[in-house]
């Protein structure tokens, strides 16, 4: 088989390989969501071809922090034989317990679970064969050559030892902030809280990132001032062009002018609610300054 099935919410580092992919004759196809944002079950198994070789769908997208039912869809996918499901857990790892039994391949970014830059995580089914994408040795696995970095290997397994221990203490002190922000954020009219807090399908967005769009302002000068003012949001993924709209925003909303105000704010245990105050003046400043041009 030759297609592929991605969610729009996918970070770019799977878009791109998947635009790759396409480049080389693999015809991809984009799942779309709902109002919500969730993947639909339904809909997805309506897209599904006898040529349909890879599903992937994020655990949690990186810009609006929706968590989609991948338990479900991985259950779905059980069902045929010539499909492997993929899922990107790197949203998810650390900050919720998540099935992901269900799923072939996984992949998790450490450094969101406080641990190092530099190293990376793929789970994989026994079964699944895998191209090593560098040539050159087998080393001590097949699937990559050169030395593996021990230091970093170790370090991440302390670090999701540690994000696990207290998970659900910490998971329930930053909802606490979200709400608190989110109620803040809501006394200005001309922001639009674009994230799903309502539980559609056991699915909803997490409380570790907030995602609003900011009416008659542009998101890249709204973000460099508020970083001139020492408060380091963004207005998508690092990964993403900095001058185009939010896909994701847009994704969900199907608004460009909300995708191009967008706003991505994240919050983790060690955000302190006398930082969320200190947000909020600045922000509301920043606001009235970039809203009348005085930037």
């Amino acid at each position: 088989g030759n297609h592929i099935l991605v969610s729009s919410l996918e970070h770019n580092s799977v878009m791109s390989s998947c635009l790759r992919l396409q480049e080389e004759g693999f015809e991809v196809e984009i799942i779309p969501v709902n109002k919500d944002g969730i993947v639909d079950i339904d809909v997805l198994k309506s897209m599904i071809r006898p040529t349909t070789i890879l599903v992937s769908v994020t655990s949690v997208d990186s810009e609006l922090g929706i968590k989609q039912p991948i338990e479900e869809i991985g259950k779905l996918l059980k069902n045929y034989d010539h499909i492997v499901f993929h899922t990107d857990a790197s949203q998810a790892i650390g900050k919720i317990n998540i099935d992901i039994q269900n799923a072939d391949l996984v992949t998790i970014a450490p450094h969101k679970f406080y641990g190092l830059m530099g190293i990376s995580i793929l789970v994989k089914r026994k079964n699944i064969e895998l191209k090593p994408q560098i040539l050159g040795g087998k080393s001590t696995t097949v699937y990559r050559s050169g030395t593996p970095n021990t230091n970093l290997i170790a370090s991440t397994a302390v670090a999701i030892e540690k994000a696990y221990k207290n998970l659900d203490e910490r998971y329930k002190y930053v909802k606490e902030l979200h709400d608190y922000l989110i109620d803040l954020l809501k006394q200005n009219k001309d922001v639009i809280i674009n994230n799903n807090s309502i539980v559609v399908k056991k699915a909803k967005s997490l409380p570790y990132t907030i995602n609003i769009s900011v009416k008659k302002v542009k998101s890249v000068l709204f973000v460099d001032k508020l970083n001139q003012n020492g408060v380091m949001v963004s207005s998508k993924t690092s990964c993403c062009p900095i001058m185009t709209p939010s896909k994701l925003v847009y994704a969900l909303t199907k608004d460009k002018g909300r995708a191009s105000s967008s706003i991505r704010i994240s919050l983790s245990y060690l955000t302190t609610s006398e930082e969320i105050d200190e947000f909020i003046k600045i922000f509301n400043k920043v606001y009235e300054e970039v809203k009348n041009g005085e930037v």
